[in-house]
């Protein structure tokens, strides 16, 4: 599945050459089955599915730590603005959220106003600029949304973007040159 990016995106800074190594790494703290990933270059940050703890990893280093556990079960994690941010999530007895925590000093803290609908188990991407985080798909009270929501992070807003062709929950994606690429 792809959907148009709206034209205000700027397009991704392709790469000139990209050459792919895979070496074995160290062992992760837990099982990482349909969670949360994402990296600011330095780190690469991950949250297993079913739970609130949110692992760091220090490429360089190679390095495992355990940072303070999210508000949330099943959120989608996201740089935003040179942080890590957890988007939406469960709660428990049918408790799902609309709200954006950022990562600030150990501590999980609400920096960006709630999106429009209430989900967990999503995708979320931002733009290479960070300018832009796109929220795609997840569950809703045990039911899937093909819901797909814009926030523009100077401005502090959100927009309601086209929904996908068809519910998706556990989606991923990724954003290439002006597409918005959604598998799921």
């Amino acid at each position: 599945l792809a959907t148009a990016v709206p034209h205000a995106i700027p397009p991704v800074v392709k790469p000139r050459k990209l050459t792919v190594q895979c070496h074995r790494k160290k062992t992760a703290p837990c099982g990482m089955i349909r969670g949360s990933a994402t990296t600011d270059g330095r780190f690469a940050y991950f949250t297993p599915r079913y739970s609130t703890s949110v692992y760091q990893y220090e490429c360089s280093t190679e390095k495992w730590e355990e940072l303070p556990s999210c508000p949330y079960q099943n959120s989608g994690l996201v740089i935003a603005d040179r942080e890590l941010t957890a988007v939406g999530g469960w709660g428990g007895e049918s408790r799902y959220t609309n709200k954006l925590y950022t990562l600030r000093q150990r501590k999980w803290v609400e920096k960006y106003p709630p999106m429009n609908t209430a989900r967990s188990d999503t995708a979320v991407v931002s733009t290479s600029d960070g300018e832009y985080l796109i929220v795609i798909g997840g569950l809703l009270v045990f039911d899937w949304t093909a819901t797909v929501e814009l926030f523009q992070v100077k401005s502090r807003r959100w927009y309601q973007l086209t929904d996908l062709p068809q519910p998706l929950t556990f989606p991923s994606a990724t954003i290439c040159g002006d597409q918005l690429n959604v598998i799921g």
